[in-house]
């Protein structure tokens, strides 16, 4: 039966070594909101999703890459719901460094598991850096090239 399972529905995986590349890059970044003297909100914010983003590729062994589309998709949806917690590229360099690794986890991870559903008002955070980006309309999921 695992062995079928196997074939049929193999498990999503990611490179190792992009998994290590991205953790580098949380950890450089946690380092660097610490020291910055940005308001605490935008602190806040960008500090707890680092650590969560962070505990989920420490975990990628055990949990899989599930539980980084988890924790990615919780971030996204905090600032989808939350509009107090809408942290632009533009607000502080800390920001900017934070939606362009939340850009590159989203890149590296669509690849893995085909598709991260995330709309226009994130992918205008995240893409600023990114190429090739396709917004996904509400029903009808046909894509949308920007």
């Amino acid at each position: 039966c695992s062995e079928l399972l196997s074939n049929n529905r193999p498990e999503k995986t990611v490179k190792i070594d992009l998994v290590i590349s991205i953790s580098q890059q949380v950890e450089d970044l946690i380092k660097f909101v610490e020291s910055d003297n940005i308001d605490t909100r935008s602190k806040t914010f960008i500090l707890s999703s680092l650590y969560r983003l962070q505990g989920s590729l420490e975990d990628i062994e055990i949990g899989g890459v599930r539980e980084v589309e988890e924790s990615f998709n919780t971030i996204i949806g905090s600032v989808i719901v939350n509009n107090n917690l809408n942290v632009k590229p533009t607000d502080s360099s800390s920001a900017k460094k934070f939606w362009e690794i939340m850009g590159r986890v989203a890149i590296v991870f669509t690849l893995a598991t085909g598709s991260f559903a995330i709309g226009k008002e994130v992918v205008d955070l995240i893409s600023e850096e990114q190429e090739n980006v396709e917004v996904v309309q509400e029903l009808d999921k046909q894509p949308i090239e920007i």
